[in-house]
């Protein structure tokens, strides 16, 4: 009897399933704009969307005009090159940063870090999760940029991953006081001087904030020494070769053009 009652439950709730499904078909079928319309607004007002959002802004802000400069002095890259792998990494950053904010989770969990545990310890933690996950992405996005040369990617993997892991901790630190700024969650970590402000205050300043992180990207790449835009020099001829270009073309002979005009 038992047994016959978990098969009738399972059952509906499969019926109740399909039911569903075909609902949300019809609808998808019938009125795909209003669908589509709803999604939207559900996805807008999810509150982990908007966390993620903001933690990418305020990340982003602190690291692109940063390692646009990086990336076009000592790693070499031309600005196309390094304009295409800032906006690859704000997306990944974007779509793996609930992953990578979960992931952290874990391995603290697994290592016994805790909220007890010492300030020490803690950065110590963070500094080497930057650097784990950050280089190999790293590696990915140069080459997804157009960068062809090996050492080229590794050398920038390897100066993205350093800044990373050196002031990834700070970063954190603003992400969690730039949540509370724009008001997603209540971090703690924004001061007093700015939480007690008016609401004004505070959405000027959201907004101030990342517009300022993208005039400094792009005076980064006003100043940079790799203008991609720059024509290229042609290498300039040899001796041999500059010889033959400065000496003047010799006119034909008189003779030479009555001997044509006999044979014809």
């Amino acid at each position: 009897m038992e047994l016959k009652q978990k098969y009738k439950s399972i059952r509906d709730r499969i019926y109740e399933d399909y039911s569903l499904a075909c609902k949300q078909l019809d609808e998808i079928i019938c009125n795909p704009k209003e669908y589509i319309t709803e999604t939207y607004h559900n996805i807008k007002n999810s509150s982990q969307v908007k966390k993620d959002a903001v933690s990418t802004i305020a990340a982003a802000t602190v690291f692109n005009p940063l390692n646009a400069r990086i990336e076009t002095t000592a790693g070499q890259l031309t600005n196309i090159q390094s304009i295409t792998s800032r906006a690859l990494s704000t997306i990944v950053v974007y779509g793996l940063v609930k992953f990578g904010m979960k992931g952290r989770e874990k391995l603290q969990q697994k290592l016994g870090i805790t909220k007890d545990s010492t300030r020490f310890r803690k950065v110590l933690f963070d500094m080497g999760y930057i650097a784990g996950v950050v280089f190999p992405i790293r590696i990915v996005t140069y080459k997804l940029a157009g960068v062809q040369e090996i050492d080229k990617i590794l050398l920038n993997a390897g100066l993205m991953t350093g800044v990373g892991t050196l002031i990834g901790v700070p970063v954190l630190i603003t992400i969690d006081a730039y949540k509370d700024l724009t008001g997603v969650d209540d971090t703690g970590t924004l001061p007093k001087i700015i939480k007690n402000r008016s609401k004004r205050f505070k959405k000027t300043l959201a907004i101030a904030y990342p517009i300022a992180g993208l005039a400094a990207m792009v005076t980064m790449y006003a100043i940079s020494p790799n203008d991609s835009n720059q024509a290229k020099q042609l290498p300039k001829p040899d001796k041999e070769h500059q010889l033959i270009l400065d000496k003047p073309m010799e006119k034909p002979g008189l003779a030479g053009i009555e001997h044509v005009i006999n044979q014809e």
